[in-house]
């Protein structure tokens, strides 16, 4: 017999098995319901046979071809295509509204969906050792709504409530290494790295913009057979040590916070029994395939992981010591191989949360939060994350294969879905003078993530990295994750009539979307609109900003606009509220160009003279901009009076009358205070 689960009335699942415990708890009963299993099925690994109810198309967030460091979309129509270890389920019912199965991580049991192609699913457990399962376990939460991202949002706040192992991205302290952009050796050097390679790399940033934080990746650390020996760098890559080359970066060359790889359980393959460290922590050996990509035999690796209990004390050591040699942040790679070092001598779940909270603990003492968790996106990463806040979003980026930039693009759009509700999402460095650098450089620019380029030395496009940027080097960055457009979350961008990926974001009120062909061998014609937003654009009519076409129209909210893009070809479009005729481009030259702005609200009447009129007259548009350039605006009617820092501008602007579009060229290098009132009359 099997337990058919309604929420509100509706059936969402059916097929649970009737040893299931299905409860609402934490008051989720209207928004959906958990599902707890016993240790007999848990035991067996789970249940199969589930059908998600009224199912048109769906989403999964998955694992691909026995990987497991990150996840890739998946996306399928009624009859579910054959996926394995799935973390985020979300399908679209023919009624209209969305389901959305959550599988879950409690204590050492660990939940994952599959499907064999037959239409159903299944709950797959694992995780506990022989004989140590729990009598029961959170396996699941299921939810039901209108929205698919405030269902998401809403569903993840209910499993944080029930779980209280993680902490959502909105309660968390913010990362402040990327503020500035930055630059990573990974691509640069690759494994090959040493202490003149980085300051070759630094002097070559003399003669453009200096990147404000740097991150030596992996390459420094003392190892032997992929395993760390010490804590100390390699010392004949590194014959001085790390400090004197963070202190040179930060006094000769301006770097404003460095930063370093490192690998949560010391080294690719762990710490070495043959080295020092093996003399002051406990090590449990081991022998899996850590690197599946290289396949299942070649992949095979010898293990040595610091036993659990002592994670704590050799992370507390090592961020100390990394700290004390100037270093402001970290870059944490490896975390969701764990379970595999862990295979057989301790439980999963708890494995990862004392990792988790040896990493994240001194990580937020030392380095202020300045943590970037990559390689992670493993469900019991993500289920005990106190206090990290930044998680690379997608699979590395290559910049040598041509089929890759697209799907990179769509990876990180469709998991930001799941990986923002706990976490900034980091979608990775990329190379500036690269034929796709531009196409790379838009989807940063939105991201809501830092932005970092992986350049050669003497291989950095300075114009395309100021169009991401003020002249101080400071990023325009949207404040919260960028997601997909509503009709992307059930099609493929990469494949035959998925369409052009749009990802989107806000700067206040105003909306920012990259529109992208993610095809390297055929050109899209697509469609967009200020309604493809998740949360709807204030406003009854927009001045859209076309970025590449450099072109201004005013549209409604709903007029669809066509757009036909080469091969990875792409544009971003501003969409600004119109009030009382006026709205506020942005610097139009930069690819975020309202991030360069802020409105500036109408000051109340004085107190000493309520009749006096306020510093923002109805029908004057006062905006606060960061940096010089070129700025724009929508303007019904010509300007009246511009005033630039309360001074009449003796700046050229100019003036289309047939357009609306106003532009001045202000100093760069500097704050500006722009007053502009139109002249009345027709508009």
């Amino acid at each position: 017999m099997s337990i058919e689960m309604k929420i509100n009335g509706k059936v969402v699942l059916s097929g649970l098995g009737e040893a299931s415990r299905v409860s609402g708890g934490g008051g989720s009963s209207r928004l959906g319901r958990f599902v707890e299993l016993p240790r007999e099925v848990i035991d067996a690994g789970g249940v199969s046979g589930v059908v998600a109810a009224d199912m048109r198309a769906c989403m999964t967030l998955r694992f691909r071809d026995g990987m497991f460091y990150f996840m890739r979309p998946h996306v399928s129509g009624e009859r579910i295509e054959p996926f394995c270890d799935g973390q985020y389920f979300l399908w679209q019912r023919h009624d209209g509204l969305w389901g959305l199965m959550l599988p879950l991580v409690d204590g050492d049991v660990r939940a994952s969906l599959e499907s064999d192609g037959d239409g159903t699913l299944s709950l797959r457990i694992a995780g506990s050792l022989p004989g140590q399962s729990p009598e029961r376990a959170v396996a699941c939460f299921v939810a039901l709504g209108r929205d698919p991202y405030k269902l998401t949002r809403d569903a993840m706040r209910a499993v944080q409530r029930r779980l209280c192992t993680f902490r959502l991205r909105e309660d968390k302290a913010v990362p402040s290494f990327w503020e500035h952009w930055g630059w990573c050796t990974w691509d640069a050097f690759y494994g090959d790295v040493t202490e003149e390679k980085v300051l070759t790399g630094l002097r070559a940033f003399q003669d453009g913009l200096m990147p404000g934080f740097v991150i030596l990746d992996d390459g420094w650390e003392q190892r032997d057979n992929e395993m760390l020996v010490s804590m100390q760098p390699d010392e004949v890559k590194f014959p001085r040590g790390i400090a004197p080359l963070v202190e040179r970066a930060k006094n000769e060359f301006g770097v404003k916070c460095f930063g370093l790889h490192l690998i949560l359980v010391g080294f690719w393959s762990g710490v070495s029994p043959n080295g020092p460290l093996a003399k002051e922590y406990t090590l449990v050996p081991g022998r899996e395939c850590i690197r599946p990509w290289e396949g299942p035999e070649a992949g095979i690796r010898d293990l040595s992981m610091i036993v659990p209990g002592q994670a704590g004390r050799f992370w507390r050591e090592f961020a100390s010591l990394v700290r004390s040699w100037g270093v402001d942040m970290i870059k944490v790679d490896g975390q969701s191989g764990l379970h595999l070092f862990c295979k057989g001598a301790f439980g999963r779940g708890s494995t990862m949360a004392a990792y988790q909270n040896a990493l994240q603990t001194p990580a937020s003492e030392c380095f202020g939060g300045n943590l970037l968790h990559c390689m992670c996106h493993g469900s019991d990463v993500a289920y005990h994350m106190r206090l990290g806040n930044l998680w690379r979003a997608s699979n590395d980026y290559f910049p040598n294969r041509p089929e890759s930039h697209g799907a990179h693009l769509q990876n990180n759009a469709l998991n930001s879905m799941w990986i923002s509700t706990f976490a900034f999402c980091d979608w990775d460095m990329f190379w500036s003078r690269h034929p796709q650098g531009p196409f790379h450089a838009a989807a940063r620019a939105i991201s809501g993530g830092p932005v970092y380029v992986s350049d050669c030395p003497g291989e950095s496009d300075f114009d395309l990295i100021r169009k991401l940027t003020i002249t101080d080097g400071r990023v325009l960055r949207c404040p919260q994750p960028a997601l997909p457009a509503r009709d992307c979350l059930l099609r493929d961008a990469c494949q035959p009539g998925g369409g052009l990926l749009k990802v989107t974001n806000r700067n206040g009120p105003a909306g920012v979307m990259g529109l992208f062909n993610c095809r390297h061998d055929a050109e899209i014609e697509d469609t967009f609109t200020a309604a493809d937003f998740p949360d709807k654009l204030p406003g009854r009519s927009f001045a859209l900003w076309l970025h590449n076409q450099q072109r201004l129209l005013v549209v409604r909210p709903t007029e669809r606009l066509p757009l036909r893009l080469a091969p990875l070809e792409f544009e971003v479009a501003h969409f600004v509220p119109i009030r009382q005729g006026l709205a506020c481009l942005g610097l139009l030259d930069k690819f975020n160009a309202i991030a360069a702005t802020a409105i500036v609200p109408p000051q109340p009447p004085s107190q000493d003279d309520p009749g006096a009129p306020s510093h923002s007259d109805q029908g004057v548009l006062t905006v606060h901009l960061l940096d010089g350039g070129r700025v724009g605006f929508y303007c019904a009617a010509a300007p009246q009076e511009i005033l630039v820092n309360d001074l009449p501008t003796e700046c050229p602007y100019d003036y289309n009358a047939t357009t609306k579009l106003l532009t001045l060229t202000l100093p760069p290098g500097q704050s500006h205070n722009i007053r502009i009132k139109p002249r009345r009359g027709k508009r």
